[in-house]
């Protein structure tokens, strides 16, 4: 079973779970709430 790599990083849905998973990051590592609320919404407008 071979994973197709071009489709998987075309998909908006593992983008946004990349967001997520970056922006819990960013949370649990106690970075500025304003920051990350940008962080997040200038990844999640790069996607969409």
């Amino acid at each position: 079973m071979k994973i197709n790599w071009k489709q998987k990083l075309s998909s908006r849905k593992f983008w946004l779970t990349l967001v997520g998973f970056i922006s819990s990051f960013a949370i649990a590592f106690h970075v500025d709430p304003g920051s990350t609320e940008r962080i997040t919404a200038i990844l999640c407008q790069a996607v969409l």
